[in-house]
């Protein structure tokens, strides 16, 4: 009973005052940007939970929204493959593929070679005691300082080994028959 008592008093008093009161006029005289200078966004952005915001947004949905043939007729193919060097990329992988075919055929051909070589001297036929050496390096060898004989190692490494030697007869019979062949 008091209780409504106390509502109708409050109500006869505060419902004029109300209507005597311009809102309007009370919201223009408030100053909005004083107001957001005043707020703190840091303070703000830390009471926000943003997995419960995610959790609410439908990723299907804005993906779905998404016109994926209006954003590549935007991208032009031509300047990005100017960009990335695709053309370079090619020529490396193509030359690499090539350049390891030549290595292999090169190795391929220097084990030949030793095989020939070794049969043509004779050293593994009759002398059975001295290991098949390789051919010298063609640095300047003196009386004081002869250069090493180094045996062959096996036919998987023969290729490395191979490296900066001299050449037998059948990689440059070879040689001169691709360049004859090529250039006439």
């Amino acid at each position: 009973m008091a209780r409504r008592f106390v509502g109708r008093a409050m109500g006869a008093v505060v419902s004029p005052i109300i209507e005597a009161v311009d809102v309007d006029g009370v919201v223009r005289r408030i100053d909005v940007e004083d107001i957001v200078e005043r707020i703190d966004i840091n303070e703000l952005l830390a009471r926000v939970d943003i997995d419960a915001v995610l959790e609410r947004v439908d990723l299907n949905r804005q993906i779905e929204r998404v016109d994926v043939n209006a954003i590549m007729d935007k991208v032009d193919i031509n300047s990005l493959i100017e960009r990335s060097n695709l053309k370079r990329i090619i020529a490396r992988s193509s030359s690499g593929i090539c350049g390891t075919m030549l290595d292999l055929c090169r190795n391929q051909i220097g084990v030949l070679d030793q095989m020939v070589q070794q049969i043509g001297r004779c050293r593994c036929i009759f002398s059975r005691h001295k290991p098949p050496m390789l051919p010298p390096r063609p640095t300047s060898q003196t009386k004081k300082h002869p250069q090493k004989d180094t045996p062959c190692p096996s036919p998987s490494q023969m290729g490395l080994a191979l490296q900066g030697r001299f050449a037998g007869f059948l990689p440059r019979f070879l040689a001169n028959l691709i360049d004859t062949t090529l250039v006439v």
